[in-house]
């Protein structure tokens, strides 16, 4: 009986050691995979292709910034990640070669190049690209900033006109397509189907002013002070 307690004792040791290396390597597993940076875990969804596309891009930026055209990594980093062509999203790299060359044109522009500037990806431009730009060109960002605010103000209010002016139009159409109708003033009317008279017969007394407006085909309207009181039509 102590042989067959002893036993049990070592089988209760065993499984428990064989648990504590079962979830150690569990958690070992699971540090590992937390470790991964977003960067990494993000080209791990990109296929074979892709990544072989980006490979080629980089080697591209890279080819293009030691040839010292700046201008081109910068038109290119606009073509190849800044439209809708593809899902790739630059590299380190490509983001340092990218800063770097932005500094290079700017440094060099004797004036502010205010295009260049406009279509800047500032998401991607680090805090000294930033600071470098502002500290050459602080006083012509700013009133390039007010120009182009006054601008988009000035769209905005031809923006407004335009949809007002086309309302106006809409309304005038559709008041030109309608016929006559009691109550309607002498504005109305001529905005109306019916349009301008061929005669007009005025007649003034002691309740006020009464006319009567002649049209084609024995057509008539009858006004009491302004305002269409009778229609008279030879159907």
């Amino acid at each position: 009986m102590k042989k067959a307690l002893i036993g049990s004792v070592l089988l209760i040791i065993l499984i428990g050691v064989a648990l504590y290396f079962i979830l150690e390597n569990k958690k070992l597993n699971k540090d590992e995979v937390s470790e991964t940076s977003p960067e990494v875990e993000e080209i791990l969804d990109y296929s074979d292709e892709e990544l072989e596309k980006l490979k080629n891009t980089e080697q591209q930026f890279i080819t293009h910034y030691n040839n010292k055209k700046y201008d081109t990594v910068i038109l290119h980093y606009r073509n190849v990640f800044l439209s809708n062509m593809n899902n790739l999203k630059p590299t380190k790299e490509i983001i340092e070669l990218y800063n770097k060359s932005v500094k290079k044109i700017f440094d060099n522009a004797s004036e502010f190049p205010s295009r260049d500037y406009d279509e800047l990806h500032f998401k991607n431009l680090n805090k000294e690209t930033v600071a470098f730009i502002e500290s050459k060109f602080g006083k012509e960002i700013e009133e390039h900033k007010e120009d182009m605010e006054q601008l988009e103000n000035e769209r905005e209010k031809q923006k407004i006109e335009r949809r007002e002016s086309n309302e106006r139009e809409r309304l005038l159409q559709e008041k030109a397509s309608r016929g006559v109708t009691i109550g309607m003033t002498k504005d109305d009317v001529l905005l109306s189907s019916w349009g301008a008279p061929s005669n007009i017969n005025k007649t003034v007394n002691a309740n006020g002013t009464s006319e009567q407006w002649v049209y084609d085909n024995y057509n008539y309207l009858y006004f009491e002070n302004g305002i269409l009181t009778s229609i008279q039509t030879s159907n």
